[in-house]
């Protein structure tokens, strides 16, 4: 069937978790990601963090979510224009089957629809993301040395 670009469900949890741990080991700095059932709380339809995968029908190979990095601002007008994608994980056949692409692309579609703005930080030594943000549109606006320690 091909890729199906969707917002994910509290069943896609343990699909999450495989794609994290394919993705990332266990090298994620914050290590409640790995718990199921935080990964549940974080995918509930009242959660105010939204999940977006690349589903490939027998699994899922690109994730990404909205973070809501602005909740304590009092800002209320940055919180709807300014949009965090955060916990972008992937297998890496999702950079060359153009799943990876085609999820980040649609984000895009829906932040310009919205007149929404994209914002992500991205690891320095990951080449391949950094150009394929850069294709889409993206700059790159600085650096954040040390954000986990």
């Amino acid at each position: 069937m091909g890729v199906e670009i969707r917002q994910a469900t509290v069943r896609d949890s343990p699909s999450w978790l495989e794609l994290l741990q394919t993705s990332l080991s266990g090298e994620y700095q914050d290590k409640q990601v790995y718990e199921a059932d935080w990964v549940v709380s974080q995918m509930k339809p009242d959660s105010p963090v939204q999940t977006w995968v690349a589903d490939n029908d027998d699994f899922l190979s690109a994730a990404v979510s909205f973070l809501n990095t602005h909740q304590d601002r009092n800002t209320p007008e940055l919180r709807e224009h300014i949009i965090n994608l955060g916990r972008l994980i992937y297998r890496p056949e999702a950079l060359t089957d153009g799943s990876l692409l085609s999820l980040i692309g649609s984000l895009c579609a829906q932040a310009d629809e919205h007149h929404q703005i994209l914002i992500t930080r991205v690891i320095a030594s990951d080449k391949p993301i950094q150009e394929l943000l850069e294709n889409l549109g993206f700059y790159c606006l600085g650096y954040q040395p040390y954000k986990h320690m």
